[in-house]
């Protein structure tokens, strides 16, 4: 019923077939584009045969896109109900009957034909009576795998103790008083014990998934961190060497200080010395000529004064080295050994704390996940 009121929707009021370019009408109706042109043209009114609705002057047709589509989809069903069913595609099984290039899709398998069919090649598995006792699957594109390659038969148990299926002749002569079980009977108890196995795997994944998100964040923090402490130890060594560098600077303005402040009083005492040498040499030339007189009374009247040594002598000592080299040296040797020690402790901690890490990490075992301690059967 439902086949033959979809093709009477399917069926063009006026000419009482298929539809040909359908167009829907103001009121909502579809027609033919042929047949109602052709029936508002015959007449004096312009009306919509189902419902008598009047239009002042003919309506604009447009092909109602979406009922042309559903009518080329019922035409392809319609065509495929009646060849047999739709061509078999990629990753389809093709019916085995089916001849030529284009084989129909096969809907079921036959284990006793070791034959798959397709709807059209099916029916005589429905309608004959000697075929309908066969057992059907779905379709399988391996149904050799199925028959028992010593005995040629289909094989329909399964036997747990040995783990493999069976066929009649097997189970009678090789496995009598084993656990012997439908292929049915233990597919369902393989699908159970998947969707039981799954279970754990699924939540090892769902585990596995956010510890990988936390590693990620971890690592996004820990890089900002080493970056952010990278900066703060590039600058407190900055500010190291520049309190080094102006120490320095400090020693040598000091240095240079007290040197030009010597040499002033040196320069000083130079002058006053070249000062009193003058006077000395000119005392020296008058003296000379009185010695070379012969006047008695002119050199008993005329004779100067002559100054005290005492006058003209000068307290100068050499200068002490204002700064020892030595005790610069030690100062910095000290700075230095200092400054390694405790670097040395730094980077030997840091060291550390990575090898006690890697340490936790290598202790991870696998053997707190219960889906590695299932086994492959149940």
């Amino acid at each position: 019923m439902a086949s033959a009121n979809i093709s009477e929707e399917f069926l063009c009021s006026i000419c009482l077939d298929v539809f040909t370019e359908p167009v829907s009408t103001p009121c909502g109706h579809n027609y033919c584009r042929a047949c109602i042109s052709r029936y508002w043209s015959s007449r004096d009114i312009i009306q919509c045969p189902l419902c008598q609705e009047t239009f002042r002057t003919a309506p604009k047709l447009r092909v109602n896109t979406a009922f042309r589509d559903m009518l080329e989809i019922s035409k392809k069903n319609k065509q495929a109900g009646e060849d047999g069913g739709s061509p078999a595609g990629p990753g389809d099984v093709p019916c085995d009957l089916c001849e030529g290039n284009r084989k129909r899709k096969a809907v079921k398998s036959c284990l006793v034909c070791s034959a798959s069919y397709c709807v059209a090649h099916l029916k005589p598995h429905r309608t004959v009576q000697k075929l309908k006792w066969h057992q059907l699957i779905n379709p399988v594109d391996s149904l050799e795998e199925r028959v028992c390659r010593k005995h040629n038969k289909v094989m329909e148990s399964f036997c747990k103790r040995d783990q493999c299926c069976l066929c009649p002749v097997c189970l009678k002569e090789d496995h009598v008083g084993h656990d012997v079980v439908s292929l049915e009977e233990e597919f369902k108890a393989r699908k159970t014990f998947l969707q039981r196995s799954k279970t754990p795997i699924d939540n090892a994944i769902s585990d596995k998934c956010n510890t990988v998100i936390r590693v990620e964040n971890l690592m996004m923090e820990s890089r900002q961190k080493v970056e952010e402490t990278k900066v703060e130890t590039n600058q407190a060594f900055d500010g190291l060497v520049a309190a080094v560098l102006s120490k320095r600077a400090k020693l040598m303005d000091v240095l240079e200080e007290k040197q030009e402040a010597a040499e002033q009083r040196d320069k000083a005492l130079k002058r006053q010395l070249g000062l009193e040498l003058a006077e000395l040499r000119e005392m020296s030339l008058k003296m000379e000529e009185f010695l070379k007189t012969e006047d008695e009374f002119q050199l008993l009247q005329n004779l100067p004064s002559i100054p005290s040594a005492t006058n003209t002598r000068h307290r100068y000592t050499e200068r002490k080295i204002l700064l020892q080299v030595e005790e610069v040296l030690r100062a910095v040797a000290k700075i230095e050994e200092k400054l390694n020690e405790h670097l040395d402790k730094i980077i030997r901690e840091l060291i550390e704390v990575d090898t006690e890490e890697e340490a936790l990490e290598q202790q991870t075992v696998f053997d707190d996940e219960p889906w590695r301690r299932s086994s492959p059967f149940p």
